[in-house]
């Protein structure tokens, strides 16, 4: 013998109310979840812009500013390395993310150095920096190099502005940036919010200034281009504090379920009493 007809309409009941339940906690859950995202994102739109917007001013500036001292190296009626040294410190003084400026000549040789070093004029212009100076030379433009290691172990990059004494190609002006430099004159503050990587594309090198560790999530890191001459590079902001989305998920999956339990503990009680 089955149970009773009034009985299996409740158990019925019972189940079918348990199911829809069901599928109204994981409905409000979808939603609880992609809210708090969205209002992360909405709320983290503001600083990012400003960020990148910081970064990509910042670097179009050193280049300017190398172009610059170029095109003065080239009319000075003076050609040597006082005048070359004059231009370069009033360069330097304005500048933040700027570590050096040396005159490199046509057969890669570093000529003059401000501040002056002797590591630099022995050094000269090899690797991925000599690379970058032909282009320069070659393509008569300003060229970036790939990220390098800089003469006191820091990470930075070599910038090349061909000089020309009337129409004859002379030599360069190397500039060296100091990615950390970059950062925080481009976007003060940044590091408080965010984990910074910088991605140099033509390379394949990744470089994080500042080593912490990695997001609690990959989920809301940002990318954006950052140009810097004629090269490109990529971006990621890591949130270091990302939105507790896990945690308000399972707090609200735990209220539903015991709101529901209590629902169908009452239901019970009365129609199988």
């Amino acid at each position: 013998m089955g149970p009773p007809p009034r009985r299996a309409a409740v158990w019925l009941v019972t189940v079918l109310f348990a199911g829809g339940t069901l599928t109204a906690m994981g409905a409000s859950v979808l939603w609880v979840r992609d809210a708090v995202n969205n209002a992360y994102f909405l709320r983290s739109t503001g600083p990012i812009q400003k960020a990148r917007a910081g970064l990509q001013e910042n670097v179009d500036r050193q280049v300017r500013d190398l172009n610059a001292v170029a095109d003065g190296v080239s009319t000075d009626g003076e050609f040597g390395p006082e005048a070359f040294q004059h231009r370069a410190a009033r360069a330097l003084g304005d500048s933040a993310a700027m570590r050096a400026l040396d005159f490199v000549d046509r057969s890669g040789r570093v000529l003059w150095t401000f501040p002056f070093s002797p590591e630099r004029t022995k050094r000269g212009v090899t690797g991925d920096r000599s690379v970058a100076a032909d282009r320069a030379g070659r393509e008569q433009r300003t060229t970036a190099s790939g990220l390098i290691d800089l003469w006191d172990g820091r990470v930075g990059v070599a910038l090349y502005a061909p000089v020309f004494r009337g129409s004859l190609w002379t030599g360069l002006v190397e500039g060296t940036l100091e990615v950390l430099r970059v950062a925080a004159g481009g976007a003060p503050g940044l590091g408080e919010r965010f984990d910074v990587t910088f991605i140099d594309e033509t390379q394949g090198r990744e470089y994080r200034p500042v080593e912490s560790p990695g997001p609690a999530s990959p989920a809301y890191d940002h990318y954006f281009p950052l140009n810097l001459a004629d090269r490109t590079w990529w971006v990621i902001l890591h949130p270091l504090r990302p939105p507790p989305a896990l945690a308000i998920v399972v707090g609200a999956l735990f209220l539903e379920a015991l709101l529901g339990g209590v629902v169908v503990y009452l239901w019970l009680r009365r129609n199988t009493a």
